[in-house]
Order: structure tokens, then sequence, then C-alpha cells
């Protein structure tokens, strides 16, 4: 690909690059004891999406030959797409009621 199509061979390497970059940032955070923080969690979960986004580029750029190829792989997009959306709205909503509900508690050790 590197000698026939120069700029999909680009957007393959580089997106698998950053592919390859979030799994170690991911794996690193993994290893961190305090997972507690909610930081912590946010960057996780960015690393988890950049990686997903990375490999789906990389697939993309590296699998679309023929429109019928493009075709799938457009919709493997819109799914990892929707997947991601859901994933991102359920982990944010999860993060506020938790934070709600420890406030909730502390208020209820105040008094």
């Amino acid at each position: 690909m590197h000698y026939t199509n120069k700029a999909r061979y680009h957007a393959f390497f580089y997106c698998n690059s950053t592919s390859f970059v979030a799994s170690v940032v991911v794996m690193v955070l993994l290893l961190q004891e305090s997972l507690q923080n909610h930081k912590m969690l946010r960057a996780m979960n960015t690393a988890i999406v950049l990686d997903l986004l990375g490999l789906l580029g990389a697939y993309a750029a590296g699998s679309s030959r023929e429109w019928d190829t493009s075709g799938y792989v457009i919709a493997l997009v819109a799914a990892v797409v929707a997947y991601v959306a859901i994933h991102t709205s359920c982990s944010g909503s999860l993060v506020v009621g938790e934070a709600e509900g420890e406030q909730t508690v502390a208020q209820a050790q105040n008094n």
C-alpha cells in the first residue's frame, strides 16, 4: 500500500499508531491502584474511545478498495460511532449519578 496509494498508507499508519499508544495508556491506567478517582476514569474512557476510533480509521484506510467494501466499512463506522455515543452518554450519566449520591451521603452524615 505504501507504493500504490501513499495517502491511504499514511492514514493507516497514523491511525494504527494512535490506537497502539491509546492501548498502552489504557494498560498503564489499569495498573493504577486508585481508579476510584473520576478524573482517572474519564481519562481511561477517553483513551478507550481514542483506541476504538484509531482502530476504526486504520481498518477503513486499509480495507476500502472498491465501493462494495467501502459500503461495509461505512456501516461499521456508523455502528462504532453509535456505540461510542451510547457509551459516552451512559458513562456521563453514571458519573453524575454517583456524584449526586456521594453528596447525599455526605449531607446525611453531617446531620
